[in-house]
């Protein structure tokens, strides 16, 4: 590859380059061209070629290795393109993969280890590797279960806020002196770029830190038997290389840009805001899609990502993010309903207000749910009080008669839940 900076002062233009080149042990070698001093500066144009390269590259990686949803694979490329830039941004989502065995995502979550910046895949993370490691690294973590269990606090209390800048950890440690001994404290940046993956799910407060990829089994035979030869595929060894080549201009150009500082003004509508037509249409698309605060957050860097690359890339991915923030918010509103519905219940047929000895009408169940909730709320229908039984799996039997739907409830597991 010979890479020409167009931006160079120093020198006359096309006259600063630099060739690299992929050795036999995978790793980019470097070339000096005359004159000496390659200033690694590339024109925002430029960068969006390179960009457009890697990003419509990385989705025909991941298209010849597995298979998921269409809307999948811009995410994934962008927010592995993210992480060479991924000290500039304020804050960097985490990526959660969510499948069931043989679906697929530890060979995702290998092949992110792989084309991300300095990713490392690992079996296990304890709270000491995390802080000690996280500087310019991506975290990617198989098999991340039973973060909510008692022995890992602190870990998740780190993990609670890695995901944005600002956050760090002290330690004390022992120092060697001539007088002896002293205590020295040490300060460790957490904030990192992190991959996961898991069967199970994730629990809500870190949930609400990931985007969310659901894989399905795949029965395409040219995937499901393809070997993972990542560190022999000249593609991805290629596309490695290049993304190395402008991870320093490309996280120059975020910070110059200072996006989120330039949105706040933005949005607060400060008089005189300096910004070009590109940046000002840039912010009026995401403002018209309605989302805001902690999602907001997580999927600006995706957004800026592709907005350096072109509209078209910029404009798929606002669509994409429309349909997950919806389906969050629409999963949430039911996981929380859920769960006060388990309380209700609970409580009701504690009371004696609802009969656990005999099959209760789901009408009745509504009508007393929806008193309890206070809300007037609509969507509480004696419908959606079948669908919630059943999706909680509490019901022992169900019927239908002249008067409905009535049902059996499981006692012993509603109260068990609800403990």
């Amino acid at each position: 590859m010979n890479r020409v900076c167009k931006n160079c002062v120093s020198f006359q233009e096309g006259m600063c380059k630099i060739d690299s080149k992929i050795n036999k042990e995978g790793k980019t070698e470097y070339t000096q061209v005359e004159p000496e001093g390659f200033c690694n500066v590339f024109e925002e144009k430029n960068i969006s070629k390179e960009l457009k390269e890697c990003y419509y590259t990385i989705i025909e990686i991941l298209k010849k290795f597995l298979e998921m949803e269409e809307r999948y694979y811009p995410i994934v490329a962008l927010w592995i393109m993210g992480t060479y830039a991924h000290d500039e941004f304020e804050t960097y989502p985490y990526l959660f993969i969510n499948a069931v065995k043989g679906s697929g995502k530890s060979r995702l979550l290998r092949l992110i280890a792989t084309l991300s910046k300095n990713g490392k895949l690992q079996g296990s993370l304890t709270e000491s590797v995390l802080f000690r490691n996280a500087k310019g690294r991506t975290f990617c973590i198989d098999e991340f279960e039973d973060i909510s269990s008692e022995g890992k606090n602190a870990l998740r209390e780190l993990l609670n806020s890695a995901y944005k800048k600002g956050m760090s950890i002290e330690r004390e440690k022992k120092k060697k002196t001539q007088e002896g001994e002293t205590w020295i404290t040490e300060t460790y940046d957490v904030y990192t770029s992190i991959a996961l993956a898991n069967i199970w799910g994730m629990e809500s407060v870190l949930g609400d830190r990931c985007i969310t990829l659901t894989l399905e089994k795949s029965s395409k035979r040219n995937v499901t038997k393809l070997i993972e030869t990542y560190d022999k595929d000249f593609s991805i060894q290629k596309i490695k290389a290049l993304l190395n080549e402008i991870k320093n201009p490309l996280g120059n150009l975020v910070l110059e840009k200072n996006m989120a500082q330039y949105w706040n003004d933005y949005i607060l509508e400060i008089q005189n805001l300096n910004l070009d037509e590109a940046t000002k249409d840039f912010f009026k698309k995401v403002d018209e899609t309605g989302i805001e605060g902690r999602n907001l957050e997580l999927l600006m860097p995706l957004y800026f990502m592709a907005y350096l690359i072109d509209r078209e890339t910029l404009n798929k991915i606002l669509e994409i993010s429309k349909e997950i923030v919806k389906e969050r918010e629409e999963e949430d509103y039911f996981e929380n309903k859920d769960k006060i519905l388990m309380r209700f219940l609970s409580e009701k047929l504690k009371e004696g207000i609802l009969d656990y000895l005999d099959y209760i009408s789901t009408t009745k169940i509504s009508n007393h749910f929806v008193e309890y909730l206070g809300d007037g709320n609509d969507k509480v229908s004696p419908e959606w009080i079948g669908k919630a039984l059943k999706r909680l799996k509490v019901l022992k039997d169900r019927k239908r008669d002249s008067k409905g739907v009535r049902v059996l409830l499981n006692i012993d597991k509603i109260n068990r839940q609800v403990k």
